[in-house]
């Protein structure tokens, strides 16, 4: 059962899992959703409120204008245009006398004294520098705008607020409506939008987990978003390479156990034969320890060149320094010249001087007695083997030559990997398929260019080329 999962009452229940992207998604909308809702609210609850009684204020200070400027007898018609009531009242001794009303319902009729004076207190409580001042009963759903005039007079403006606040009301309700939709629709949207968006993404993961299980099979759809194509392609070119990799890692094995089955059968039956037979006959118990030294040394070089694979994955630090690559050659040449009197090859060297690199002197040095080992391994029946050091412009060139059986094109790239071995591979020199991949590793480390020239049935030429520095 999956850790997201639980039983309830025989059911399978899965929870929900907080740090998925599919619920970051649905939370991210929704939590959008609900801003803006609430901006709405506030709009609608705070700005709105506000916003009537700033529009009410300067409509009531225009009509207060042209009142000013107009007589009474047009007090009629500015009622009409603007659909306030007027009331001018003038103060007697603490007392408020209406001097001019519309309707009389507010104060009172024309020389009427004012009895309540609460509309006025409160008006003139609330009297801004501007002379006047508007406030909302709610006892008679009116407004009430308040201005002092030049002769001492107070103008009183109002209006019903009646159909206002039926208007905001049924906005309020609407909004009501609408934030439920909303949220109904964003809830479900959300949804959608979170499950395709973690479609893709959990098509990946479902096929990740059967690469985890070395399925190589496997194939990740390059399809959906621009970011989800593209680390399918990565994944796709990853799973192609860890299927080439454990591939040539089975062969490696392969090859590495014969490399060691071999040698160690061949020195236990020669030990067997001096134990048992040829102890006593000198020439053959020599004979037979020279075959054991032979094979002990292919032992060696095979753990030689695998703890030094080993070590260049786990530190590919260089120890860099000013050195003459024409001495790396010429000694490398000198220590395999002995092939020349043994094993009657034939080996030349040419060798410019003074060729000064920044390199690592023993990593240097083994890339080169590899490529040279490697020609000498495979080189034609002739057993000659070419080796050139030359200054090209501001590189050094380095090439080794065999005339061997040279290297089909479709496996050019191929020798260079970890675990390959070519099939051809010959016993007559001590060699275990991980030389040019150690050549490989270590002038990539150097930034070299390198490469082979091969040509079937007339041989190969390896080399590299390593920049110069100045003396």
């Amino acid at each position: 059962m999956n850790e997201n999962q639980h039983k309830k009452g025989g059911r399978l229940i899965k929870k929900i899992d907080f740090n998925s992207f599919k619920f970051k998604v649905w939370i991210t909308l929704m939590s959008f959703a609900v801003i803006i809702i609430g901006l709405l609210w506030i709009s609608q609850v705070i700005f709105l409120e506000y916003y009537l009684n700033s529009y009410k204020l300067n409509e009531f200070r225009s009509c207060r204008d042209e009142l000013i400027s107009s007589s009474e007898s047009q007090y009629n018609t500015l009622e009409g245009k603007f659909g306030f009531t007027i009331d001018v009242l003038k103060e007697d001794d603490d007392k408020y006398v209406v001097e001019y009303s519309s309707n009389g319902l507010n104060f009172g009729s024309k020389d009427q004294i004012v009895s309540d004076k609460s509309i006025i207190s409160e008006s003139l409580k609330n009297t801004n520098e501007d002379k006047d001042s508007l406030i909302k009963n709610n006892k008679t759903s009116r407004y009430y705008y308040c201005a002092k005039l030049n002769n001492g007079r107070l103008l009183f403006l109002s209006q019903s607020t009646e159909i206002i606040d039926s208007t905001v009301k049924i906005l309020r309700t609407q909004m009501v409506i609408a934030s439920i939709t909303i949220l109904v629709l964003i809830t479900c949207l959300s949804v959608i939008v979170s499950a395709i968006f973690t479609k893709d993404i959990s098509k990946l993961s479902d096929s990740a987990k059967k690469l985890a299980k070395s399925d190589y099979s496997v194939v990740f759809e390059e399809k959906g978003n621009t970011e989800i194509a593209e680390i399918a392609s990565a994944l796709n070119y990853a799973t192609k390479e860890m299927a080439v990799t454990t591939n040539l890692r089975r062969e490696l094995i392969a090859n590495v156990s014969h490399d060691l089955r071999t040698p160690l059968t061949i020195i236990k039956g020669h030990a067997e034969m001096i134990k048992d037979i040829t102890g006593d006959n000198k020439a053959k118990r020599e004979q037979q320890l020279d075959v054991i030294i032979k094979e002990t040394d292919r032992l060696t070089i095979l753990v030689r060149d695998m703890l030094e694979l080993s070590r260049l994955e786990a530190n590919p630090e260089l120890d860099k320094k000013a050195l003459s690559l024409s001495d790396i050659v010429t000694d490398v040449f000198d220590s395999l010249s002995i092939y020349n009197e043994k094993d009657g090859y034939n080996i030349t060297a040419d060798i410019d001087d003074d060729l000064l690199v920044f390199a690592d002197r023993t990593r240097l040095q083994l890339a080169t007695y590899n490529l040279i080992s490697n020609a000498i391994n495979y080189t034609g029946e002739d057993k000659r083997v070419e080796i050139k050091l030359k200054r090209t412009g501001d590189k050094a060139r380095f090439e080794v030559k065999d005339t061997g059986d040279g290297i089909p094109d479709e496996n050019i790239k191929k020798i260079w990997e970890r675990y390959y071995r070519a099939k051809e591979h010959k016993r007559s020199v001590a060699g275990n398929g991980l030389g040019l991949s150690i050549v490989k590793t270590i002038l990539e480390l150097h930034q070299a260019e390198f490469g082979v020239d091969s040509v079937l049935g007339e041989g190969s030429v390896f080399w590299y080329e390593i920049n110069l520095i100045d003396k």
